[in-house]
């Protein structure tokens, strides 16, 4: 028996041996592949494209992480602001409603 991964979905492909070197059809996704005589470059690429599609979508993701995290902060005009309010609040010793009335 001859067992490969479908080099598009990674489902495990099997068929009898003296099969090699002719085209296979996946049940799976439909993707037409050669069997392979030398099943071990097979999966060698295989596994060096997903690993390449991986790291891909992780650094997709660190990119959306970040822009996220950017959009979310607040602006330094805003911290400065804030800062500016709670230390008057401390001291004139105001009250949460005469610091909202006084920020307005």
């Amino acid at each position: 028996m001859i067992t490969w991964p479908c080099p598009n979905c990674g489902e495990k492909l099997t068929v009898s041996e003296g099969h090699g070197g002719r085209t296979f059809v996946c049940p799976l996704c439909g993707t037409e592949s050669g069997i392979p005589r030398d099943y071990s470059a097979i999966e060698q690429k295989v596994a060096q494209q997903r690993e390449a599609e991986q790291a891909a979508r992780e650094q997709r993701h660190a990119e959306r992480d970040a822009r996220l995290a950017a959009a979310q902060a607040p602006s330094p005009a805003v911290v400065a602001r804030v800062a500016e309010l709670e230390t008057l609040q401390q001291q004139r010793g105001l009250s949460t409603e005469e610091l909202a009335e006084l920020a307005r």
